[in-house]
């Protein structure tokens, strides 16, 4: 231990001063939480250069400290002294592990600075995070430079490495958009927490082989050896981000937060069926069917949805309309399969509070579901055979309610936390019957936790009231913004613009002391369970269907 330790001071020394320039520029993202936030979007793209820049840097420096002890140079501390192949790895590992540990704490450092508490466990899968990316690109590094003789040749190499990864970005900007996708274009919660398990996955698969491959390396000094399995250990990293099966940052992801038990639906006094109401008259059918034939006539696409009738939910309860399992299933017995995950918020027409404004929930005895999907298809013409088939499966249909998460005081300069999610109102005016605001939302991502996905009541609407004077006054407008991103920290800015109205609905002046006393009401949804119910259709004229 004592000769790991002193080769490690002897490599952090010889490094001091890259190691130092390294920390410089990695903390330069500590001024971003010091500036206004209105400021912060316009200088985001310099915090990027400096994300970027410390990553050169560290692997510049990781490079560094491999490189005057490679096990081919003559003049390696391995040719002199008698150290272990294993005490030489533990070494080199150490003091990049030195060097990218401050790197780590400076952007969750930053979520502190800005005044964010999103928790002890969230920041420490922060800190992982990050040291995972920082470990992989220092492990690259220490593997590249492991295999030159002399440090020009390790310069050499990594400008060869940046010409290529830019020849290949270049290539994947003009072709990228006529590649086909090989999946569904369906966006779902599940999808998103795949792509970052296998972004992580990735990764940890980079970090594992390139220690392998250094550790092999350094026992028998084979250069193709060492070639062999750096480019191995990069195409099983590829092969992981395109097709790790595991989905283990959904078991993590927070769930939706869920209404107390005795406030939940009954599910025994919920009337769920495919059809209309029995009341109603019979002028449509239980299935609708649409079809698109594809821009080169070789594929049909099918879509199914199913009229439905619901009741039974208690007041204030909604039912979102999607959510299914199915197979269509031909005459041949050829099978395809679809999927759709519900949406996990509420439509923004549903949340309105109740706040002198009527609430736009129906009562139990009417119907809240009217409809729901049951699948999409794309099918090759040549396969469609349109009489005869069957559509199975199941749809989940969760229940959902609006609630407030927090009232804030409609002024510039007033904030709320939510969560781990930090909301201040930057900017409000008022003219003739127009009302404008802007509002930031600044939150942790963990990609652990599901990333931008991570919170609770994650889906939320504003509505701007005026309750003190006993006034309905309801914005409608149109709403857009950015976010951004610099590591685990993520700032959106929302600008809100349109028209509000008194009782009427009528566009009309504001008053002039309507805007005191007036709240920002941010609502969100809340889970109370899911219906799940079993359908078959069968047999199906594809044709003959409307």
């Amino acid at each position: 231990m004592n000769s790991v330790f002193h080769l490690v001071r002897k490599d952090l020394r010889h490094s001091r001063w890259l190691i130092a320039l390294t920390w410089l520029v990695a903390s330069a993202i500590l001024w971003l939480p010091t500036l206004p936030i209105e400021a912060r979007d316009q200088v985001f793209g310099r915090f990027y250069l400096f994300c970027f820049g410390s990553w050169v840097l560290l692997y510049l420096t990781a490079g560094s400290i491999v490189q005057i002890d490679a096990p081919l140079r003559d003049t390696a501390f391995l040719r002199s002294r008698p150290v272990s192949p294993g005490v030489w790895l533990a070494s080199k590992s150490l003091a990049a592990l030195f060097v990218i540990l401050p790197m780590a704490l400076f952007p969750v450092t930053m979520i502190l600075v800005a005044g964010i508490r999103p928790g002890f466990i969230h920041l420490s899968l922060a800190v992982v995070e990050e040291m995972l990316t920082l470990g992989m690109i220092a492990a690259f590094a220490m593997t590249i430079a492991a295999r030159n003789q002399t440090p020009s040749k390790f310069i050499a190499n990594v400008l060869g490495l940046a010409l290529g990864a830019y020849i290949v970005f270049i290539i994947f900007v003009k072709t990228g958009a006529s590649i086909p996708r090989m999946m569904d274009y369906e966006w779902c919660p599940d999808l998103y927490h795949l792509s970052l398990s296998r972004f992580l996955a990735a990764q940890a698969i980079a970090l594992a082989g390139f220690a392998a491959a250094m550790l092999h390396f350094s026992r028998n000094r084979h250069r193709g050896h060492l070639t062999c399995a750096t480019i191995g250990t990069v195409l099983t990293a590829i092969l992981g981000a395109c097709f790790w099966p595991l989905n283990f940052v959904k078991w993590f992801a927070p769930a939706e937060a869920e209404a107390p038990g005795s406030e939940w639906p009954d599910p025994s006094k919920i009337i769920f069926k495919f059809g209309q109401d029995p009341s109603a008259p019979e002028d449509e059918t239980a299935l609708v069917m649409n079809s698109d034939r594809s821009e080169d006539g070789r594929s049909m696409g099918y879509s199914f949805r199913a009229n439905t009738y619901l009741s039974g939910l208690p007041n204030g309860w909604l039912a979102c309309n999607d959510g299914f399992d199915s197979i269509i299933t031909f005459v041949d017995q050829r099978k395809f399969q679809s999927h759709g995950d519900p949406w996990p918020g509420v439509e923004a027409r549903m949340i309105l509070p109740q706040f002198g404004i009527p609430n736009p929930v129906h009562s139990g005895d009417e119907n809240l579901l009217t409809h729901t999907s049951l699948g999409s298809f794309n099918v090759d013409e040549s396969e469609v055979v349109t009489r005869g088939a069957t559509l199975a499966g199941s749809v989940n249909i969760p229940f959902k309610r609006p609630v407030i998460l927090a009232r804030m005081p409609l002024r510039a300069g007033a904030e709320t936390i939510i969560g781990s999610r930090k909301i201040r109102i930057l900017r409000v005016k008022v003219s003739d019957t127009r009302l404008s605001y802007q509002y930031s939302i600044e939150e942790p991502m963990v990609r652990f936790l599901g990333g931008s996905m991570s919170e609770p009541f994650r889906m939320f609407e504003t509505i701007v009231v005026n309750a003190s004077k006993r006034q309905r006054i309801l914005f409608e407008g149109s709403s857009g913004g950015n976010g951004l991103s610099v590591g685990p920290y993520r700032l959106a800015i929302i600008e809100c613009l349109g028209p509000i109205s008194l009782d009427t609905r009528d566009e009309v002046p504001i008053p002039a002391d309507w805007i005191e006393g007036a709240e920002l009401i941010i609502t969100g949804s809340e889970y109370g369970g899911t219906l799940i119910r079993e359908f078959q259709f069968k047999p199906l004229d594809l044709k003959e269907m409307p």
